[in-house]
């Protein structure tokens, strides 16, 4: 039985050019920023708990061991909580941060190991700056408060570019830290929920969903690049099937053009029933992400990192309990990202 966790898978194509920077801007790249991330990505995700030197330096001896040469750490998470001491007015006024100088060590010495390090932000799905600023929030029309969804989460409000501006003024205090990759995730409108209540207290004029989304990313890489950043973006897996807007405002389309690299999240379990002509798509993780990466190649030519760690764990738990062997086979050219540590050492021993 060979045993692995997948979570990205490099096609290796060349990004497309990003936008001109402004004329006059600077040149300054962030401290520490490597010129450009691995041809083959080989890493681990680390969540706020993994910042601390015990779990750095095991994180760093079985990536050495394992041939890994990127790290994902979780810096902002979807209750809008900041693992480092942000110099933001807005966050520090609504106590954002969680973190103190763990995460500016953590990100040196990955660097310092030569880890191409990778910031993971939650932009919209912000419960704390909806709680705060409920004009930037995502309104109930009902209540007139901050909308939440099933999960009890409040949004920031896409539409409202003050929520743009704050999330980018953190993406310049983590590249400044040292990361050399921004990746937004939550950077969609809210998929569940009581949707019918949903209100917009602003709304960008002549913008439809996927328009806004695309919006943000170009400004995002107007402001980001000049600084030398890599940026990236966590997408529903779907995006490699819709040529339309499912309701969430993510189209290739509209994104590709102003990110490096695109991680849709290819969770077989996420797919319904009969999807491909499979009674259960949970069971069937390598020809969904197959079928996916071809279609996704096909409509952009930025690298694609498929994001299927939680899928293939699923499916390797369900099959062992049906007395089935997982076959998953990691050919030398495909980029993964161990969940975490933890998982790391399960594929290592």
């Amino acid at each position: 039985m060979l045993f692995a966790v997948l979570a990205g898978l490099s096609l290796g194509a060349a990004a497309e050019p990003s936008p001109a920077p402004d004329a006059g801007a600077a040149a300054n790249p962030a401290a520490g920023a490597k010129a450009r991330p691995p041809e083959c990505l080989r890493g681990v995700y680390l969540n706020s708990a993994g910042f601390y030197e015990r779990k750095i330096t095991e994180t760093l001896h079985y990536a050495k061991e394992a041939g890994l040469n990127a790290v994902v750490m979780h810096v902002k998470d979807p209750y809008g909580h900041l693992y480092w001491e942000a110099q933001n007015a807005v966050a520090r006024e609504i106590k954002a941060s969680k973190g103190d100088k763990q995460l500016r060590a953590a990100v040196h010495r990955f660097n310092d190991a030569g880890l191409w390090t990778i910031a993971k932000l939650d932009l919209f799905q912000d419960t704390l700056l909806a709680t705060h600023r409920p004009d930037w929030a995502i309104q109930d029309s009902v209540t007139g408060k901050p909308w939440h969804n099933r999960q009890k989460l409040a949004w920031g409000n896409p539409h409202d570019e003050r929520v743009w501006d704050y999330n980018l003024a953190l993406a310049r205090e983590l590249l400044a830290l040292g990361f050399d990759e921004i990746q937004f995730d939550y950077i969609r409108f809210p998929s569940d929920g009581d949707l019918t209540r949903v209100k917009y207290p602003k709304v960008l004029k002549d913008k439809d969903r996927l328009q806004v989304i695309g919006a943000f990313l170009e400004k995002a890489n107007r402001e980001l690049k000049p600084l030398g950043a890599t940026i990236s973006v966590d997408l529903f897996g779907f995006v490699a099937w819709m040529t339309y807007d499912f309701g969430v405002g993510q189209r290739i389309e509209e994104i590709a053009p102003h990110v490096d690299a695109i991680c849709p999240m290819l969770y077989p379990s996420h797919f319904p029933r009969n999807f491909m002509g499979k009674d259960d798509p949970a069971k069937c993780p390598r020809e969904i992400m197959e079928e996916s990466m071809k279609r996704l190649k096909k409509r952009t030519r930025v690298d694609v990192r498929a994001v299927i760690d939680s899928a293939v764990r699923g499916v390797s738990e369900r099959a062992a309990r049906d007395g089935l062997t997982l076959d998953i086979a990691v050919a030398d050219d495909i980029s993964d990202l161990i969940a975490d540590e933890s998982r790391l050492r399960q594929v290592l021993y």
